[in-house]
């Protein structure tokens, strides 16, 4: 895990952020079931942009690449 990371999704009802923990674990709530942009970003770090599948409580992964 990448601590300081902000994973951040948006487009249809509005931004929503979330800070990993330690363990690079997070929770972005009022999600609806369907397909979410999310990006992860922090400064020195690539921003990394996923298409997410979204059905109940979903879990996924992303890896951000240093610059």
């Amino acid at each position: 895990p990448v601590a300081g990371v902000t994973v951040y999704r948006g487009v249809i009802t509005g931004w929503r952020v979330a800070t990993p923990d330690q363990g690079g674990f997070y929770e972005i709530g009022g999600l609806f079931d369907g397909t979410e942009e999310v990006d992860a970003s922090k400064e020195g770090y690539e921003t990394k942009k996923s298409s997410v599948p979204i059905k109940g409580d979903t879990r996924f992964d992303m890896t951000i690449v240093r610059r």
